[in-house]
């Protein structure tokens, strides 16, 4: 196995023989695979199986990426059986394969049966050409004929091994005389032949060790792997796999080998033997292994290894085909699901991935799925998945089975739809098809859980009227009339699950109970964006109830708005709820972008008519379909049904001035008559006037929640126009308490909070409990109102977890995620957001194909001119340090690795991690160890109320190898302390035996098991590596290529290790990690004291 982390993820400790493999540099690696290139022309390959057992899915990968190269550049695909060890043949293997890849739809061109140039194509009829060839190479002087017995070759790797060599055959036949051959030939001696391997010291033929992979970049093999005396020829006179492949492979003009990565080993021996026949080589590319979930590779032995089995358990060749393309190969882009035509178009060798998949049944289920509904788009599909079906019936069935006929099978596929994952679950997914429904059993009350109440009649007795219209018979089964009355919602006592909006608000009103909402804009600028992303992480920590997102005029932001509603869900937890404008927006953009929304999981719209562009009060009826906002609601509700909830705007104040509020109050009604949910107004600062519209709106008819809209004063120039912009109303004694503070910008921001915070205890005395705080994108002011009010929540209710839970249906039980991306959240979701589910809400595993190679390179925050301001140019290591000891006293704001200051609990360990960093130990993550602190702590605290919390003292830190080896001395004697150590070429370090999780952090509340939510994991730290060394690389790139500091820091990505340290004992004070450090490292010089 080579120690490579492009190959793998085992690497030898400190102290063992390591393969002598070099792969080169992350730049130089990119260069090779770009040099290969795509084929310029016609290719040939061939998949070259063993028939030593059935074919599994890591041969049908093989296959299938030889037949995808060989349809996209046209050429030949050759089945060639590779059966010369006898010995261990299966019989049956070679018909499986043949079959299997005729079932999938990979049709050879040449191979058995499908003759072709090349004569055979199985090994062991080919014999005579092996022996041809191994004589031509003793002629030329390449090979030679070793004599020595069995016994002398295995005393001779005894005797290497012990001395720690490599097992290299000692060449003493390779001095024989020709005497002495003749002699021993005369005798009849046995013996074998041999390749006379090229002398490495000679540059003329060393370079059969150093090529370039499609896959791997340039590869380097200094040792036995490319330069031992391999075996050609074995005593009995057949063909070791070596000979025999590459005398194949040029007499069947191979002009790419895409095979397994094991045999990446096998490649200089190879490559020497075209060298030594005078042969051209073939490009390689070599493809990753595919794992089990457990992290062992997958096998013929496995139950997921062999096709026959998947075949077995009900799976679609074109389902099985589309996912086993995507072990180790994707296209680029969003797209999952293909076709083998689609594949055969799309197929480029630069799709190839270094990195291992994992076979996952789950994923391949929902591919499945997928598929089904694919072939029943399709007429001649669905009629042979038909057939399919109806012959799978008699398991269910039994004699029955014979009953059903085809068209009844075709309406209960149909109606299956989603639900059905292989057609022998038909009866299952639609027993209703074959046998009258039992509606009173639990099975029926549960899914009737999944409708809401106010839908069930209604949609009940849709189906009757179009039952009685058509009166379809399946299967003998007609549907019952009067279904709906037998489920009239004051009979059922079974509330919708839902929680959209609406269900919150109503909840929190029907507790009395404030709650409040953010309103925010999408920025123009991408650091813009950014920096809205961390705001939103920081406000969450106020406990809004949602937040939602403007959408620019004509929709030039909607797929800006979704994308920051979905992540403002996904990964910080809060609904959103998003602006959608009627605004010479056309209806192709209205319908896309809802159609994202849902599957995007955002189910709450802020319908809106839009500001006019231009100042123009009249719209132009020739722009967009929707002219008021109540055609918007009514299209939403006639298309979607229940699924959004959507908001409309009030204006307290009329649109367009006081006297349109009446008519205003009339077009509110007939949005809530469209199907409108809720109301949130347009900001105002008179709250008399408020309140006496909210009773005109009840007066008239309207019962929808309705938020008032708050925004806190922020300066005077700004406030002047945004009031007269809207016409916004202000009482004079606000004007009077401004005019003399107009000039003062902290004072203006201040008597805001204080008008803001008086607004609400009013409008609360009257009774209102919703507030929505227009922000615009500022923080302050609206978490100093709420603190001024106590609105601000306890704990528990806005730290259920440490890191804030996704609202995602698929992360739903997710509570456990490692401690490495704490403050990279959007990255860890990015990487596992294809994820189907995170089973008992643990930790999935990280082995998984799902998780994510990193999308794009990462990026520092600040602009290079903001960067250069923030951190200077560093010219040496003590620059860096310096800059990392000022980020841990709060000196800087921010470095690439944390966009924020330290985390509260860190301030408890500030002045350590300041002293560690000017040694030379860069911390980007650290946590102070606790024993059993309440979950209401502000520092430590966090789920349900009355619970304790525990964590581990944990580290996380950059370090230049002298410094390591020091520390690693202190901590392999530590019984109590775990580590994980690793460079950016993947030499890793450990003192952990096992791959599992390690719970830094738990917590224990009542009636609750204990919670682990943050980990510690080999594999993931792994994974993350990637990105922590690849931050040094962003910035460099802040400064110009070649100047002193870009070398600096692209140096502390090449040489320096990553660290991590986990004290176990967490009844230990968090001052115990930090003895490790006495005494190590090379302190910071104090700074020089200024002259005057």
């Amino acid at each position: 196995m080579l120690s490579s982390t492009r190959l793998c993820r085992r690497v030898p400790r400190i102290g063992t023989r390591r393969t002598a493999i070099r792969t080169c540099s992350k730049q130089a690696d990119s260069a090779a695979r770009r040099a290969v290139g795509e084929p310029a022309g016609p290719v040939r390959v061939r998949f070259a199986p063993s028939p030593t057992g059935m074919l599994h899915l890591g041969g049908l990968r093989t296959a299938l990426f030889n037949y995808l190269l060989s349809r996209r550049y046209g050429g030949s695909f050759i089945l060639r059986i590779e059966d010369t060890d006898q010995t261990r043949l299966v019989p049956g293997a070679t018909d499986n394969i043949v079959r299997m890849l005729e079932w999938a739809g990979l049709s050879f061109d040449e191979g058995p049966g499908k003759a072709g140039p090349a004569g055979s194509y199985f090994q062991s009829q080919r014999g005579d050409i092996y022996r041809k060839h191994a004589q031509a190479l003793l002629e030329r002087g390449a090979a030679y004929r070793c004599f020595c017995s069995p016994q002398r070759l295995e005393a001779l790797r005894t005797d290497l091994a012990s001395q720690g060599r490599p097992p290299m055959y000692d060449r003493r036949c390779r001095h024989l005389s020709l005497r002495q051959i003749d002699e021993k030939l005369r005798a009849g001696a046995p013996h074998t032949i041999r390749l006379l391997a090229p002398n490495p010291a000679d540059p003329e033929t060393a370079n059969v060790g150093r090529f370039n992979d499609v896959v791997h970049g340039a590869m380097h093999f200094r040792g036995p792997a490319g330069f031992d005396d391999a075996v050609l020829l074995k005593s009995d006179g057949l063909p070791t796999y070596h000979l025999a492949n590459v005398v194949d492979d040029h007499l069947m003009g191979i002009t790419h080998v895409l095979r397994g990565e094991e045999w990446l080993m096998s490649t200089p021996k190879h490559r020497a033997l075209f060298s030594a026949f005078g042969w051209p080589v073939p490009q390689y590319a070599h493809l990753p292994l595919l794992m089990n979930p457990d992290g062992s590779k997958l096998s013929k032995r496995n139950r997921d290894g062999p096709v026959r089995q998947y075949i077995d358990d009900g799976y679609l060749p074109s389902a099985l085909v589309n996912y086993t393309a995507l072990l180790g190969w994707h296209p680029g882009g969003s797209q999952e699901l293909f076709t083998l035509h689609e594949l055969e178009r799309l197929f480029s060798l630069g799709g190839l991935s270094r990195s291992k998949s994992v076979v996952s049944r789950e994923r391949l289920d929902w591919l499945n799925r997928q598929h089904v509904r694919m072939y029943l788009s399709d007429p001649d599909k669905a009629a042979k998945l038909t057939r399919r079906a109806q012959l799978e019936l008699a398991d269910s069935l039994g004699e029955q089975a014979s009953s059903v006929d085809f068209s009844t099978v075709q309406t209960a596929l149909q109606l299956a739809g989603d639900r059905l994952t292989f057609t022998k679950d038909l009866y299952a997914a639609v027993p209703f098809i074959f046998a009258d429904p039992a509606l009173d059993t639990p099975a029926a009350t549960e899914a009737l859980q999944k409708v809401p109440t106010a839908n069930r009649v209604r949609i009940l007795e849709a189906a009757e009227r179009l039952i009685a219209a058509e009166q379809p018979q399946a299967g003998g089964f007609a549907f019952a009339p009067g279904l709906s009355k037998r489920w009239e919602p004051a009979q059922t006592g079974i509330a919708s699950s839902a929680m959209k909006l609406i269900d919150k608000v109503n909840k929190a009103l029907e507790d009395d109970r404030c709650f409040w909402s953010f309103e925010y804009f999408p920025p123009k600028t991408q650091p813009g964006v950014m920096n809205l992303y961390d705001r939103i992480e920081r406000m969450c920590n106020l406990g809004p109830l949602f937040i939602d997102v403007t959408w620019r005029w004509g929709g030039k932001s909607s797929d800006l708005t979704l994308e920051l509603c979905s992540n403002s869900q996904t990964v910080y937890g809060v609904e959103a709820n998003m602006h959608m404008t009627c605004t010479n927006t056309n209806f192709g953009l209205i319908k896309g972008a809802l159609e994202k929304a849902k599957e995007q999981g955002v189910q709450n719209i802020l319908a809106l008519r839009g500001d006019l562009p231009d100042g123009t009060v009249e719209f132009d009826p020739s722009v967009g379909e929707f002219k008021y906002a109540t055609d918007l609601v009514r299209y939403i509700r006639q298309t979607y049904g229940d699924y959004f909830c959507v908001s409309v705007a009030g204006y307290p104040e009329g649109c367009l001035g006081p006297e349109d509020v009446d008519r205003d109050i009339a077009y509110l009604k007939e949005k809530q008559d469209a199907g409108a949910d809720m109301v949130i107004t347009q900001l105002f600062y008179d709250v008399d006037n408020f309140l006496a519209w909210v009773g005109k709106c009840r007066a008239a008819g309207i019962t929808m929640p309705i938020l008032p809209g708050i925004m806190p004063i922020q300066n005077y120039g700004g406030f002047k126009r945004m009031t007269e912009l809207c016409r916004i109303r202000v009482p004079q004694e606000i004007w009077d308490r401004l005019e003399p503070i107009k000039d003062d910008d902290q004072a203006i921001k201040d008597y805001g909070i204080e008008v803001a915070a008086a607004m609400i205890e009013q409008m609360r005395a009257a009774g209102v409990r919703g507030f929505h705080f227009y922000t615009i994108n500022l923080e302050r002011s609206t978490r100093l109102v709420l603190e001024r009010l106590g609105l601000v929540p306890a704990v528990s209710e806005v730290r259920p977890l440490p890191w804030n839970p996704s609202l995602s249906e698929k992360r739903a039980g997710e509570n456990v995620r490692p401690i490495f991306w704490r403050n990279h959240a959007r990255s860890y979701i990015k990487r596992t957001e294809l994820w189907d589910e995170f089973p008992n809400g643990r930790w999935g595993d990280a082995r998984s194909p799902a998780y994510g190679e990193l999308v794009h390179s990462v990026q520092v925050r600040p602009s290079a001119a903001q960067a250069v301001r923030r951190w200077g140019s560093p010219a040496s290591v003590d620059d860096v340090k310096a800059l990392f000891v000022q980020f841990c006293r709060g000196e800087l704001d921010s470095l690439p690795w944390s966009d924020t200051p330290l985390q509260p609990e860190s301030a408890l360990i500030q002045q350590r991690l300041a002293d560690i960093n000017a040694r030379g130990f860069l911390t980007i993550n650290s946590q102070p160890s606790c024993n059993g602190v309440a979950s209401s702590d502000k520092t430590h605290g966090w789920g349900p109320p009355n619970g304790f919390v525990y964590k581990k003292a944990y580290l996380e830190f950059f370090v230049a190898p002298p410094a390591m080896q020091g520390l690693l001395a202190r901590l392999d004697a530590e019984p109590s302390v775990t580590y994980h150590a690793v460079n950016k070429a993947g030499r890793l370090l450990t003192n952990c035996a096992e791959d599992s999780a390690n719970a830094v952090t738990w917590g224990v509340f009542p009636g609750k098991e204990i919670l682990q939510p943050t980990i510690v994991e080999r594999v993931s730290f792994l994974a993350w590596k990637d990105e922590a060394f690849d931050f040094w690389n962003a910035w460099a790139r802040v400064y110009d290529r070649d100047s002193p500091a870009a070398a600096l820091l692209r140096g502390f990505s090449d040489e320096w290790y990553l660290v991590n340290i986990v004290e176990n004992n967490f009844q230990k004070d968090s001052e115990a990690i930090f003895e490790l450090f006495a005494g190590l490292g090379q302190q910071l010089p104090p700074p020089a004291e200024k002259q005057f």
